[in-house]
């Protein structure tokens, strides 16, 4: 393959990664719209003050699934606070055209917070405090705000004169950091790459181009690998995945992995409780020149499959069928988190003493199937929805299959 045409599939690459960056600015156009026009936002920021709060938008441009807006804070010490409200936008103009259902606020109290040797500060939670396991309503949020955040009103135990949880400052950091510092760890290295790009297809091929084949991977599988180990390294939520089942039992890797036309996804992948297959999947920028991945473009979608039948009677062909799903947003799979797993603050009702026969089998049968064909096959449900990221106008492109 020659140095040209080399640049021109890049090129074609940084193409679609321009349209991403199209996306989050107006991602970031509808959030400032909301702040400014929206009254539940402006009402978290005065309550605990602008610098504090977290505001962004899931499912954004998804094309399934309703958008919703969140306002996110910490504050006491020990206490997180999170706003959601279903939401119409207008991807024309970028702007917000309102809220189309009533908020919802959780309210949950970290007791304690352990930070690994490796840094990362993992929160133990309460499970919510106050009415409802700490799920309050729009009409019961209002009630706050006009006490001016006195809490006793809805007889929710906030206390503000006990010493703050010890490392939650740590966990906060962590826990707002993929939306604080995005701009500064994903847009902005892509412009750089798209400018770098550009720069070299007007001054032709670059004389150093030699060395850097001699540092490139041998092949796609090898530059695969190195992204994923990678992305357990520096992203949040597949290090949560292996924190809630155990690393071993955890399998990672990206779809569309190379596609010229289709944004990359992360999928990871676990079974357990002797019935249950969980899927995680977050579209993902990925640099192949280095074998190095990005970050996530949006927000992470998160199903459990219920396994109720295993068909052994194939030697090597276990057949499983699968009867209900459950589907969970980012934040709700955060909100299980920070519940120390407790599935029951989702709504998922998970059995841990139903093991169901064969349930060992058709695992060990699925993960050693071919890598690509587990791509393929966790991709399908998603791409639609993911494609919706990168054209939520409506508009396509050509398709890899």
């Amino acid at each position: 393959m020659t140095t040209r045409f080399a640049l021109l599939l890049v090129l074609a690459a940084v193409n679609l990664e321009a349209e991403i960056l199209k996306v989050l600015e107006c991602h970031d156009r509808v959030v400032q719209h909301g702040i400014e026009s929206m009254m539940l936002a402006q009402e978290v920021n005065s309550m605990f003050g602008n610098s504090n709060v977290d505001h962004y938008i899931s499912s954004f441009g998804s094309k399934e699934h309703t958008p919703v807006w969140i306002s996110e804070t910490y504050f006491g010490g020990r206490y997180t606070l999170t706003l959601q409200v279903p939401i119409s936008i207008d991807y024309e103009t970028c702007r917000l055209n309102g809220a189309v259902g009533n908020a919802t606020v959780y309210l949950n109290e970290v007791t304690k917070v352990e930070v690994s040797s490796s840094g990362i500060a993992g929160a133990t939670l309460k499970g919510g405090i106050g009415p409802r396991r700490g799920e309050l309503s729009e009409d019961e949020w209002k009630q706050v705000v006009k006490g001016r955040g006195d809490w006793s009103i809805l007889n929710v135990p906030i206390t503000t004169n006990h010493p703050p949880v010890k490392h939650f400052d740590d966990f906060v950091r962590q826990a707002r950091e993929p939306i604080r510092n995005r701009k500064e760890g994903f847009d902005n290295p892509v412009r750089q790459a798209i400018e770098s790009l550009r720069n070299r297809k007007a001054n032709g091929p670059d004389p150093n181009k030699d060395k850097q084949v001699q540092d490139a991977p041998s092949n796609d599988l090898e530059c695969h690998e190195r992204i994923v180990r990678h992305g357990i390294d520096t992203l949040i939520l597949p290090r949560e995945v292996n924190s809630l089942f155990g690393a071993t039992n955890v399998d990672h890797f990206i779809s569309k992995f190379g596609s010229k036309t289709q944004i990359p996804v992360w999928h990871s992948v676990a079974y357990f409780a002797g019935r249950y297959r969980f899927w995680l999947q977050v579209p993902i920028s990925v640099d192949h020149t280095k074998c190095r991945l990005n970050g996530a473009m949006n927000s992470a979608t998160v199903q459990i499959d219920q396994i109720t039948n295993v068909d052994t009677s194939k030697p090597g062909a276990a057949r499983a069928r699968t009867e209900g799903l459950w589907t969970l947003g980012e934040s709700e799979w955060k909100w299980m988190i920070r519940n120390h797993g407790d599935w029951s603050v989702v709504k998922v009702p998970i059995r841990t003493n139903a093991p169901v026969k064969g349930f060992e089998e058709y695992v060990r049968q699925e993960r050693g199937r071919p890598l690509h064909e587990r791509q393929e096959e966790f991709d399908k449900p998603i791409r639609q929805a993911i494609d919706a990221l990168a054209y939520p106008s409506g508009g396509t492109t050509g398709r890899d299959r």
